[in-house]
Formats: structure tokens, C-alpha cells, sequence
């Protein structure tokens, strides 16, 4: 501000004086607060939110809180350091604010903070009524259950915690498709509190190959559905089918008899193989028992067949004997023996005397006759030999005394018995 003070004398002398005067503010305070507006997002109806604000005074001059309002009776000051003591410029206090919402919806008010220089001072709240309700959290989410053999399944218990402020409880469970099933639950014995839990026990049971999808979704008694994904993959496992021993040996047999052997059939891969259907090879060999008949023959578990061995000719004889299982799926047991002539057997002859001069013609009985190569009366030759299976006709040699009659054959040569001797007589 300028202007000119004018000064006159007795004898009408004017004279003048220019004035500078420079104008400075009242001291006053000026509050700031650190955080403006004040936002308590979402709470609760019913429960309650605090937060605290410093308040510092950024004017030239002390303040006194001598009055302090909040618009809205959801919001309120519960304490603060501010009242009864003048802050000095540069000097701080706190307030501390509080949200409990009585309904849903948004909310707005004002901290307003009156000073002795009754200058009021608003800090801005804002904040959010929510209705109390559950939250659905799960300990595994994706349920991932990887690869799993068609034909088996997999199961995963997955827990199933309350994390909001309501109780829940599962009042429908429903799963979106797939080979997926809930098999079990305890979400739907009681009402879940807050904080607690309870779980959900998840299958997958492949029916076919790659990869499968779908959502068990979880609804309480609020309509809510809380979606838990599930996936898995089918895959193809071949079975693994062993014989105990590996092969069947049935050594020498005689022809006409029969020897048995049994294996145990025993299924040692990851999936379950069902007994379906047997061929054996060759005509020697049969399948006389088993127990593994319609049976599905779970991983570890094992029957077991019974072969028989009748050779109807001399020589070596292999085959196999092979199981299939629904889908012709085939594991092969090896089987293998020899067919041999029996020793021949002689029972009596007839008739059991002659001259020393020999000549006499002897009818011999017994078994395994058939293709003799020898008659022998005392190890000697006889003459004129034919034979069956159960009968030989021979000329007796020369001798004397008893003597034994033998029969050669492939299989052997008889033992001398007291039914096959033979006397010479003078």
C-alpha cells in the first residue's frame, strides 16, 4: 500500500511525504491431515473398521480442537489426541475413526474439526455396508489327477475351508461331466463356521483315452456355487500277465499215461486283467483244471492252471498253452515233453513146458507188446515172433531147465517173472 502525506505551514507552504506501508497475514493455523479421504472399503454390517489420521497444523498460529462432528452416524470418532491441547505450528495430534455399517450399501460422511477460531476443518469418509456371508476356498484347486490307467480310477480328498463371516453349509453338489464323481463328503453333515472346515473326497475313472475335464460346483444354502475344476487324463496301460514257473516241463511219459503240472497265472502290471478264454496247442496237451475262470484278477492277485500231458506217440512234444482276456489280449505258457513206448509187460505164457529140442510154439500176454524186436527164452532167440499190443506168438529154441521168457521192444525189455518161465523137459 502507498500514498502521500501533505503537510501545510502558517503561510500556506505545501509539502508532501510519500508513505510504503506492506500488509502481513493474521497468524492463523491450517490443519492437514495424511490421509484424506478416509476409505474402510468393504465391512460387515454389524462389525466395525478403525483407522487413524495425524492431523498436523501447517499454519502460523496454535489450534484447538474445540469441537468435532461426523455427519453420518455410521462413521465416529472414537478417540483422539487432539482435544485439550493447543498444537503449535508444526505439531501433530491423531484421530482416530471408526466404520460400523448398520445397512448394505455405499456410505459417505465428514470428520468435521472446529478450532477455537471456529475455522471447521472436514476430513472425508467413505465406506461400504456388505451383507455377512460365506466364502468357499479349496486346499487344491485345480484337482489334478494326472495320468490314470483306463479302467482304475483315482481318488483325491480335497478340504474345503469357511474363510468368510457367515456359516456355510453344502446343500447341493453337482458335477458338470466327465468320468468324475464325488464318491464322498462331510460339507453336508453340519454347518461350516467361519474359519472352520470340511472336505470333499473327488474320483477319476477313466473310460477311455486322453485328456478329460469338468467342475464339481458346490452350492450352499445361499444359493452361492463355489466351482472346484477337475482333470485328468485316461491312458492305456497294457496288462502284465506272468506263469510261475515260465514253462511246464513234463519230462518222459509213457505213451498212453498222462502227467499234470500247474502254473500259477499271476497278474503283476497296474490294471486288472479278466481270465476270458484258453487255446492249447498241439494234441498231447489239455487244460485238466482252474480256478482262474471269469475271474478279473486285480493287480498282485494270481489262480492258477493244471495241463496235462498225454503223448500218443514217441518222441519230443512242445506247445503252448495261451489265455486271453476280453479284448483277445493273449499271454503264452510254453509246454513241453516226451512221449515214450512203455516197457513191455509180460503176464503169463502158454504153455509153459516143452521138449529140450525146442520147436514149441508159446503164446506170450501181457502189455506194451506191440513192435517187439526180440522173444528170448533164456537170452535165447526164438524163432517165428509176431506180435500185438497184448500178445506175441513165438517158436521156442533150443534148451534146458526154466528159463525166463522176455519181450524186447522200443521202450525196453521185460522183466523176467515167475508168470513168464519156461521148462524144458527131457
Amino acid at each position: 500500500m502507498t500514498g502521500t502525506l501533505l503537510l501545510t505551514e502558517a503561510g500556506g507552504l505545501v509539502s508532501g511525504l510519500d508513505l510504503r506501508v506492506t500488509g502481513v497475514p493474521r497468524p492463523a493455523p491450517v490443519l492437514a491431515f495424511d490421509v484424506s479421504p478416509v476409505a474402510f472399503g468393504e465391512v460387515v454390517i454389524g462389525e466395525s473398521v478403525e483407522g487413524t489420521v495425524v492431523v498436523t497444523n501447517t499454519g502460523t498460529a496454535p489450534w484447538l480442537l474445540t469441537l468435532a462432528h461426523v455427519t453420518d452416524g455410521q462413521f465416529a470418532m472414537p478417540s483422539t489426541t487432539c482435544g485439550g491441547v493447543r498444537l503449535a505450528a508444526g505439531e501433530t495430534c491423531s484421530v482416530t475413526v471408526r466404520f460400523r455399517p448398520t445397512v448394505a450399501g455405499a456410505s459417505a460422511a465428514e470428520l468435521q474439526l472446529t478450532g477455537a477460531d471456529q475455522v471447521m476443518w472436514p476430513l472425508p469418509l467413505r465406506g461400504t455396508g456388505v451383507l455377512p456371508a460365506p466364502v468357499v476356498a479349496f486346499d487344491v484347486s485345480p484337482v489334478d489327477f494326472g495320468d490314470v490307467a483306463i479302467g482304475l480310477s483315482a481318488d483325491r480328498t480335497v478340504v474345503v475351508t469357511n474363510t468368510g463371516n457367515a456359516p456355510w453349509r453344502l446343500t447341493y453338489a453337482h458335477m458338470t461331466g466327465g468320468p468324475f464323481a464325488m464318491p464322498s463328503t462331510t460339507c453336508a453333515d453340519a454347518w461350516v463356521a467361519p474359519g472352520g472346515t470340511c472336505s470333499v473326497t473327488v474320483r477319476f475313472r477313466p473310460t477311455v483315452a486322453g485328456a478329460s475335464a469338468a467342475e464339481l460346483q458346490l452350492t450352499g444354502a445361499d444359493q452361492v456355487m463355489w466351482p472346484l475344476p477337475l482333470r485328468g487324463t485316461g491312458v492305456v496301460v497294457p496288462p502284465e500277465i506272468t506263469f510261475e514257473p515260465s514253462s511246464l516241463e513234463f519230462g518222459n511219459v509213457v505213451i498212453g499215461e498222462f502227467a499234470e503240472r500247474t502254473a500259477v497265472v499271476r497278474n503283476t502290471g497296474s490294471v486288472p486283467w479278466f481270465f476270458y478264454a484258453v487255446h492249447t496247442t498241439g494234441t498231447a496237451y489239455g487244460m485238466s483244471a482252474t480256478n482262474c475262470w471269469g475271474v478279473l484278477l486285480a493287480p498282485g492277485d494270481s489262480c492258477s492252471v493244471t495241463i496235462r500231458f498225454m503223448p500218443n506217440q514217441a518222441g519230443a512234444a512242445s506247445a503252448e498253452h495261451q489265455i486271453f482276456d476280453l479284448g483277445f489280449v493273449g499271454f503264452t505258457l510254453p509246454l513241453h515233453g516226451t512221449g515214450v513206448v512203455p516197457r513191455p509187460v509180460v503176464t503169463s505164457i502158454s504153455p509153459a513146458r516143452g521138449p529140450r529140442s525146442g520147436g514149441t510154439r508159446v503164446t506170450i500176454n501181457g502189455s506194451g507188446l506191440a513192435g517187439a524186436t526180440s522173444v528170448t527164452f533164456g537170452g535165447v532167440p526164438a524163432r517165428d515172433v509176431t506180435c500185438t499190443s497184448t500178445r506175441c506168438t513165438a517158436t521156442s529154441p533150443r534148451g534146458r531147465g526154466e528159463v525166463a521168457v522176455r519181450v524186447t521192444t522200443a521202450g525196453g525189455t521185460s522183466r523176467a517173472v515167475r508168470a513168464a518161465r519156461f521148462t524144458y523137459r527131457s
